[in-house]
């Protein structure tokens, strides 16, 4: 997104009852994702202080953000736990060996800062779908 940054990974989560097969056009997808709670994923293998720059950014047009680190940076970094949660930006570890995710903090689902942002990043990922079908 022009001026907030890449995150890694952006997920909106369907509910049980949603399917999204039955998402037929792309502007029935539009506004579905419109009731979508967005969560960028900012990744980093040493540095949890430019990682949690980076995902504030995020949190302008995501409706919550999440660092993920390996183990023993992510242990370090929860030293400083208020820090993330004051920013409301989530701390997750990941550890590949193993495969399990510790949840350090999980922030509150909330809504995007900037919500003309929340829809340039909505859009960004329609184009990316139309994107994918095209070259099928």
């Amino acid at each position: 997104m022009q001026g907030y940054g890449i995150p890694d990974l952006i997920t909106f989560a369907w509910s049980t009852d949603q399917n999204l097969a039955a998402v037929l056009s792309l502007e029935a997808l539009r506004q579905k994702l419109q009731r979508q709670q967005l969560t960028a994923f900012e990744l980093k293998l040493r540095d949890w202080r430019k990682g949690i720059v980076q995902a504030y950014r995020y949190r302008y047009f995501c409706d919550s953000s999440i660092v993920v680190l390996p183990g023993v940076v992510a242990d370090r970094a929860s030293k400083r736990l208020e820090l993330f949660e004051s920013l409301d930006v989530g701390l997750w570890s990941f550890d590949p060996d193993t495969d399990v995710i510790r949840k350090y903090f999980t922030p509150h689902q909330g809504t995007a800062r900037n919500l003309e942002a929340r829809n340039k990043a909505i859009e960004s990922i329609l184009n990316k779908i139309q994107l994918c079908k095209a070259l099928k």
